[in-house]
């Protein structure tokens, strides 16, 4: 099968790419080590401790700090050379498009679901990531030109040396601002265990753990740059900004008949949640709120670390008041709705309260009972949350709209 232009990329090999790589990488390293010897460097390089120095203690730190180092990329390792590609966007729109150009010899372009369902001109294959960039599809094409043949889980070898990039890069930073062997080591080391790096490690296939190395080590090099005058780190930091951009772009939002598309919007949704900071089981939940009309959905619910049990002290929406009380498992819930007229609720402040006993749930209004649960009740610590979003096309008479939020106040049951 071929594709218009597929021509100009049919003698893609690997020892091409790796001769060019290998020539980038000597003359950077060139560059590097004549700057390092300048007169202009040794302005800026602060002094360095070494190793030797060490106490027992420190040394016997160091080794720990570098045998964690080896275990967490090890296991990630293991993770990347025992699993697929995980299923989720790392196979849809990033490792699909490499796994075709291999077996069709050519870097081409994809064409979006409805263009190729419809056949409007439409290329042979489709994604629904077909704008995304191509830089993560092109490491695991590249991958495969090397192994010479396509592995589900070798291509993804060039992740792993990433997170050894990125603990080499941060170790270079310290010790270029001046830190010793041991802090220098143990910031690599805390790079490498923040749960998310190694997700990312471990689940090979996305683009995050790339935007994490660009983003991270340039901003470390902009950093310095500007504390030290120094405009080599200056230029380091402003060039891996600008490969951030190759891997991946945001504002894109998915349409069922188009697939992701750009898209700019009029207007935003926000959202407080106490999910990090506060969870309580049992009490008296208030807060005094003045909400809006429109088309704006405004509320003040509750939630568990699960999707369920979920509670609604308070949804405006519709021109309605709703106390909603869903729970079970979320293939079939419970739910127990309630609603009341609620044009007489909006533009003025009211206080709407939530009574949650281990036996009882009482949603109430300036003090009065609007409604009273007794089963299903939940059992666990949940987090409170204050949400305002449009659910439709905006009308322009009800915006701007605005929740107004005076004071949240929590009480715990005695003895609770």
């Amino acid at each position: 099968m071929c594709f218009p232009g597929a021509a100009l990329f049919q003698k893609i090999q690997f020892w091409p790419i790796a001769g060019t790589i290998s020539l980038i990488t000597i003359i950077g390293a060139t560059l590097a080590y004549t700057y390092n010897r300048s007169p202009t460097s040794a302005a800026h390089t602060p002094i360095r401790n070494n190793a030797t120095g060490l106490s027992p203690a420190g040394r016997a730190t160091l080794a720990l700090l570098l045998a964690w180092i080896i275990i967490h990329l090890s296991l990630a390792a293991i993770e990347i050379l025992y699993r697929p590609v995980f299923p989720w966007d790392a196979w849809l729109n990033w490792m699909y498009r490499a796994k075709a150009w291999f077996f069709e010899g050519a870097i081409f372009g994809f064409s979006s679901p409805i263009e190729w369902a419809t056949d409007t001109g439409a290329l042979a294959y489709n994604v629904g990531g077909h704008n995304y960039p191509t830089f993560v599809p092109t490491i695991a094409f590249w991958a495969a030109c090397s192994l010479g043949f396509w592995s589900d889980t070798l291509v993804n070898t060039p992740v792993l040396f990433c997170g050894i990039a990125l603990a080499m890069g941060i170790y270079g930073q310290c010790r270029e601002f001046g830190g010793s062997y041991l802090h220098s080591v143990a910031a690599a080391y805390l790079l490498l265990s923040v749960p998310l790096v190694g997700t990312h490690l471990a689940l090979a296939g996305y683009a995050d753990i790339w935007i994490a190395g660009f983003t991270g080590l340039g901003f470390a090099a902009l950093t310095r740059g500007l504390i030290d005058d120094n405009r080599f780190q200056s230029a380091l930091g402003l060039l891996m900004a600008a490969l951030a951009i190759t891997v991946k772009a945001e504002g894109l939002v998915w349409r069922s008949e188009q697939g992701f598309v750009r898209e700019v919007f009029d207007y935003t949704s926000g959202m407080i949640s106490t999910a990090r900071s506060f969870k309580q089981k049992y009490g008296v939940f208030n807060a005094k709120i003045k909400l809006a009309g429109g088309s704006v959905a405004q509320a003040f619910w509750m939630v568990s670390e699960t999707m369920l049990p979920h509670i609604d002290v308070v949804r405006f929406e519709n021109g309605k008041i709703y106390s909603n009380y869903f729970w079970g498992n979320s293939s079939s819930p419970h739910k127990a709705l309630s609603k009341t007229g609620g044009a007489k609720y909006a533009d003025e402040y009211f206080i709407y309260t939530l009574e949650w006993t281990p036996n009882k749930l009482i949603w109430k209004i300036n003090g009065k009972v609007f409604k009273t649960q007794t089963s299903g009740v939940p059992q666990e610590e949940m987090y409170i949350n204050f949400s305002s979003n449009l659910k439709k096309d905006a009308d322009e008479n009800g915006l701007p709209s605005a929740m107004e939020i005076d004071w949240v106040r929590v009480y715990k049951l005695k003895g609770k």
